[in-house]
């Protein structure tokens, strides 16, 4: 369960991470503090 949980999480960075950086640089055009965040969760975090 643990690890079917653990992927789930993964694929939603992966595809999520993505979308909110697209949203983030339409509203927010400086991008150097966005590109150096690690993952979309510390990026969705941050917001």
């Amino acid at each position: 369960m643990h690890a079917y949980l653990k992927i789930k999480v993964y694929l939603n960075d992966f595809y999520l991470k993505p979308l909110y950086i697209l949203l983030l640089s339409v509203y927010m055009p400086p991008m150097h503090k966005v590109k150096r965040v690690p993952s979309g969760s510390t990026l969705i975090s941050k917001i």
